[in-house]
């Protein structure tokens, strides 16, 4: 089954950037933002062929969150959300992990995953980040590490309005922090004195803050031992 979907995604992630058109027709609503590079999300795209989009009820979304420069201050890559994509997102639940983040997204959309990208700008593409194992990867997937500055990225956008969840692993009393409080709850939690609160990113997930795989004590001095060098 989760093969089927994988197929049917890439099929669609595929198919998105695919137009009878060969010029580029960024929204007008878009278009009026500003944004550096909405003619390279768009360049498959008439206007004729956004309007066929919208009739259908399409969901088109194109933003640029953060623009990252290299050693030269010259733009490299950036983050992006965006969605082009004759079929609506689906509601679902796509969770990717980069180091101790978790962005998880309410949609299953097409053109991104999770709605999340990034355009490299001396590759002139766009990459899908989303790493959600029960989804897959797209055949425009790319691995976030890749990209220098990328956790700094995500710190920086707002996700509160991007209808996207940021969720730190450690932060298990969910104050969006990680502080001694956490630390001292997942000590509690290994003695079944406590039980953390339940999100969409799972307590077992959030607790493991050293990444090996298991729930243990030296996760709690993980936390300890980074708020020391914090």
């Amino acid at each position: 089954m989760k093969r089927v979907v994988s197929l049917i995604i890439t099929f669609l992630i595929v198919s998105s950037f695919l137009s009878v058109s060969a010029s580029a027709y960024v929204p007008e609503w878009i278009a009026d933002k500003g944004y550096l590079y909405a003619d390279r999300f768009f360049k498959n795209w008439s206007k004729e062929g956004i309007d066929d989009a919208l009739e259908a009820h399409a969901y088109i979304e194109y933003k640029e969150l953060y623009y990252h420069r290299d050693e030269t201050d010259t733009i490299d890559w950036v983050l992006v959300r965006g969605c082009a994509n004759m079929t609506p997102p689906v509601p679902s639940e796509v969770h990717s992990k980069f180091g101790r983040y978790y962005l998880v997204n309410g949609d299953l959309e097409y053109t991104f995953l999770g709605g999340i990208g990034i355009y490299d700008v001396k590759k002139d593409q766009f990459f899908d980040i989303s790493n959600d194992p029960f989804w897959g990867t797209s055949l425009n997937y790319v691995d976030y590490r890749e990209y220098d500055g990328f956790i700094e990225a995500l710190e920086s956008v707002d996700w509160s309005s991007e209808d996207v969840y940021f969720v730190r692993v450690g932060d298990l009393d969910i104050d969006n922090e990680v502080t001694i409080l956490d630390a001292t709850l997942l000590q509690r939690w290994l003695a079944e004195l406590a039980y953390p609160p339940i999100t969409t990113v799972g307590p077992e997930a959030r607790a493991d803050f050293d990444d090996d795989g298991d729930i243990t004590v030296l996760d709690a001095t993980a936390i300890q031992a980074y708020l020391l060098d914090n």
